[in-house]
């Protein structure tokens, strides 16, 4: 008996270590739980501190993160005061010169048979017709007159006969004063003749008046009829030539009393 109450009671004895054991474990687990879920509350509670101070002061960290990060600015007014004139000289003196073609005084009548190009070449166009009245047997080259005397650079022939001398701006205008002595050496050579008692022209020789000293054209000898077709055709070469004059003279005749004898009109007559 006494020895089953001895295991009964080692039995009970062992029970109760268990037991304690257990209630102890349970107990430890509880208040390791308790520490846990405390840990976690106050993790809870400072991270919602946290997003609370940061969503009532939505732009703390990005003003904090800007004012670290940020530089300072420079004020316009620091710079130095001489900026703007040394800008301005510096525009003015980087500048380049501007060149330009020498504008050459164009024509002025309304043949357009006479250009003058940017580079100062003369152009000057002259109808078959005429070539071949002051030279029937024409062959569109330059005599040693025209390039020797007149200095003229070339001649062209173009599709419709006719053809197209070129000389130098300066070179056409010694032209254009040995042309205008030849007109006058003939439109005025019997100036002082028997014949006439006036010979009067204007610039372009577009028309010419002629006063004799005779009543009528029977009057006058053979000479004179030459010398009307001489001055005709040397007004109309240098119209030709001439960019300021048009291509046209009108020759009139008149008698001792001023009366008209006869009119005269070129190129009309050359044709």
């Amino acid at each position: 008996m006494k020895r089953i109450l001895s295991v009964l009671m080692a039995l009970c004895m062992l029970l109760s270590l268990v037991s304690c054991g257990n209630n102890n474990d349970t107990s430890s687990q509880n208040k390791d739980e308790e520490y846990i879920s405390s840990q976690t509350e106050d993790t809870k509670t400072s991270s919602d501190s946290a997003e609370s101070t940061s969503s009532n002061n939505p732009t703390s960290k990005t003003d904090s993160a800007k004012t670290s990060t940020s530089k300072p600015k420079t004020s316009t007014d620091d710079k130095p005061s001489d900026n703007s004139s040394k800008n301005n000289t510096t525009v003015t003196t980087s500048s380049t010169p501007v060149t330009s073609k020498i504008n050459y005084k164009q024509a002025t009548d309304t043949d357009n048979n006479v250009t003058v190009d940017g580079d100062g070449i003369v152009s000057i166009t002259v109808p078959k017709w005429f070539l071949l009245k002051t030279e029937p047997d024409y062959n569109y080259q330059l005599t040693d007159e025209e390039k020797n005397t007149y200095n003229f650079t070339s001649v062209t022939k173009n599709a419709d006969g006719s053809a197209t001398y070129k000389i130098g701006y300066n070179d056409y205008h010694k032209f254009l004063l040995l042309s205008k002595s030849s007109v006058n050496a003939i439109v005025y050579k019997y100036k002082h003749n028997t014949w006439f008692s006036e010979i009067s022209a204007d610039t372009g020789y577009n028309n010419i008046k002629i006063y004799t000293k005779y009543n009528s054209l029977e009057d006058f000898d053979s000479d004179f009829g030459l010398y009307i077709a001489a001055s005709g055709l040397q007004t109309t070469f240098y119209q030709y030539m001439n960019y300021n004059c048009s291509v046209g003279t009108t020759i009139t005749v008149y008698n001792k009393d001023n009366v008209l004898l006869a009119t005269y009109k070129f190129p009309d007559l050359l044709k």
